[in-house]
């Protein structure tokens, strides 16, 4: 089935491009049957007119990704007239919540949150529904089963993202292959859904169970935190835990990515990195040989979805709740030619955006429902391999 959906998204893929829209991004939305697009927060109230709002954005902590969808969506908004305030919750569900709070005091016209899980995320949602004032997801998901409801939600690709890279590795490597995961932060489903969408398609081209695939070819992983230094650490580790006996490295963001390469260095070996993210400079590693491929999934274009969520409330306009990021599989076969967007150089995109060419307008994407395949019961995605 899984192939299938890879297939189909290859189509969407070539027709993006065929339209002449600025990013060739598959975006899987359906429409979601737990709610109405722009009405998931019924008890939440905007003012009329556009100008003049006041909008709090709350990240989860210092990350790249997070800082990079902030900044274009910052951009837009000040084209707007709109006042943009921003914190950071550095990784504390309970800073968190009293970054909310303290928004909610504030009296925002709007808060965008990029989650520290989405549990308390959930939670915090509650406390915008309750004060009226219109709260929207950036990059993860609040859990759908909790008490708080989004007005507007944009996560990543992330189950997509670790498939696609299973579906290359699959295609390079035999079902012995020896495996080394840096892993990212646990508990915002991000790092789950990464390593749970690269087990089902390697179990699918193998001939094994999700679990099997972990139990066989997994010889090492750890979570690195979405951080350099520590994935650094935890590769280095890895190499000598493993005896530097494995084939690849499967790591879950860029950022990570340069630690663990700059462990391999120190060996005086190579192995083949397989990473997700896209970033121009990554780019160039493929065209180089340094990296083996990427997913892009731009942090700029998930800042322009809920800029244009944000807007269309403010407008009373009816729209897509939940939304998944664009992303491109990019490797030595079409580093050349793939067709993706600006991630680090934000000035480029919102140029971009401006004069229409992005490709993204949520109004013409459906709903992509408010949960993501269930990962929870499928093993324990939080245990770490490091015998």
């Amino acid at each position: 089935m899984k192939k299938v959906l890879t297939l189909v998204l290859a189509v969407v893929l070539l027709l993006t491009a065929a339209a002449g829209c600025g990013s060739n991004g598959a975006n899987t939305a359906v429409q979601s049957k737990e709610s109405s697009p722009g009405t998931a927060a019924s008890g939440s109230t905007v003012s009329s007119g556009e100008k003049g709002k006041n909008i709090g954005f709350i990240l989860a902590g210092s990350d790249i990704y997070y800082q990079k969808g902030y900044e274009v969506f910052d951009v837009l908004a000040g084209e707007e007239g709109w006042k943009v305030t921003k914190t950071t919750s550095d990784y504390d569900p309970k800073k968190e919540t009293n970054n909310v709070q303290d928004m909610v005091a504030k009296k925002v016209d709007a808060i965008v949150l990029c989650t520290v899980n989405s549990s308390n995320g959930s939670k915090a949602g509650e406390i915008a529904n309750k004060a009226g004032i219109p709260i929207f997801y950036i990059t993860s998901i609040p859990d759908p089963k909790g008490p708080g409801k989004p007005d507007g939600c944009v996560s990543g690709p992330w189950y997509e993202g670790g498939y696609e890279i299973g579906v290359l590795v699959g295609k390079n490597y035999p079902a012995t292959a020896k495996i080394v995961t840096v892993e990212g932060g646990y508990g915002q489903a991000i790092a789950e859904l990464h390593r749970m969408g690269f087990l089902d398609a390697l179990a699918e081209t193998w001939g094994k169970t999700p679990k099997q695939v972990f139990d066989d070819n997994i010889v090492y992983n750890q979570t690195g935190g979405f951080m350099t230094d520590k994935a650094q650490t935890v590769m280095q580790d890895a190499i000598s835990k493993t005896g530097g006996n494995f084939d690849l490295v499967y790591v879950h963001n860029e950022a990570m990515m340069d630690g663990v390469l700059k462990a391999i260095k120190s060996t005086g070996k190579t192995y083949p990195v397989y990473a997700i993210n896209g970033k121009e400079t990554t780019i160039q590693q493929i065209k180089e040989g340094t990296v083996e491929a990427t997913v892009s999934i731009p942090p700029s274009s998930e800042g322009e979805m809920v800029f244009q969520q944000v807007k269309a409330k403010f407008k009373g306009e009816t729209y897509p709740v939940y939304l998944k990021n664009i992303y491109v599989p990019v490797d030595k076969s079409n580093v050349e030619t793939a067709s993706i967007l600006p991630w680090l150089d934000s000035k480029n995109y919102v140029e971009m955006s401006k004069a229409g060419k992005t490709g993204i307008d949520i109004m013409k994407l459906k709903d992509s429902g408010p949960t993501d395949p269930d990962w929870s019961e499928m093993l324990d995605l939080n245990g770490a391999k490091s015998k």
